[in-house]
């Protein structure tokens, strides 16, 4: 775990540098000479490549504080890492809470539930009808009061005694008696946690660049070093948000089995 903390800071760090020069955009600071496939572009096309990436580079930048969340909210100390899917059943569609995760080495794992299990009751709480329509005309509803469910079932679990948890599997209805552990999965979030004050300060860094971009990109429609300027740093960007993502993910599957696609 801090191989991953160590990753991401160095990530920040590298950014935080490369970034801190950037906003003057009143002189190019690129010293080579764009590359021979950016100059074959037209002007036209070099426009839309950059106003195209800095598209995305703004979209996944207001995704990610809200996925790194979801990270923190995903194991409610159980082991498990659930979530609200749909599935097709005799013909049917229809919606339910799905393990998609198991720890390594939790007692939901020592069970035998596995990725893939529906979740029918935890500690003999009903979860939510896996066989409900997904087409029912109430799927947001339905969504947020069956992970409801799940969530206050799980929290009624006691941390030192086993409780039942009924799963649907292959059709059939099983049973396994599960602990509550509270320290399943807290490594990560605490490794996450850590993280997420040099990640906001790299962020309000990307924001202001992008901002300024944004302002200066229309009065760069015919200036072919300063659009290849701006597209390398969006193309930083990029890598730099998709670290972040590929780095967990890897550290993630390296703790829990994965259910297989």
């Amino acid at each position: 775990m801090r191989r991953l903390v160590h990753f991401l800071l160095a990530m920040l760090l590298l950014w935080a540098v490369s970034g801190s020069a950037f906003p003057v955009f009143g002189q190019d600071k690129s010293k080579d000479p764009p590359p021979d496939w950016w100059t074959r572009l037209t002007p036209f096309e070099q426009f839309s490549l950059v106003k195209t990436r800095m598209g995305e580079v703004v979209s996944e930048h207001h995704e990610i504080k809200p996925a790194l969340q979801k990270y923190l909210d995903k194991y409610p100390l159980t082991g498990l890492g659930i979530g609200y899917e749909p599935a097709v059943r005799n013909g049917d569609s229809s919606t339910g809470v799905k393990v998609v995760s198991v720890w390594k080495s939790s007692s939901a794992a020592r069970a035998g539930i596995r990725p893939g299990d529906w979740l029918v009751k935890i500690n003999r709480y009903d979860v939510c009808s896996v066989l409900s329509l997904a087409g029912d005309g109430q799927g947001g509803k339905q969504k947020q009061s069956c992970m409801d469910n799940a969530n206050d079932s799980f929290r009624s679990i006691s941390t030192d005694r086993p409780a039942p948890i009924e799963v649907e599997r292959d059709g059939q209805i099983l049973e396994f008696m599960a602990v509550k552990e509270p320290g399943i999965g807290k490594e990560l979030v605490l490794a996450i946690e850590q993280f997420t004050p040099d990640l906001d300060r790299a962020l309000a860094v990307d924001k202001k660049v992008l901002n300024t971009m944004a302002e200066a990109l229309p009065e760069m429609y015919d200036n072919l070093a300063k659009l290849y300027h701006y597209f390398v740093v969006l193309e930083k960007m990029r890598d730099f948000q998709a670290g972040i993502f590929l780095l967990i993910s890897e550290e993630e599957k390296n703790l829990q089995l994965w259910e297989e696609k």
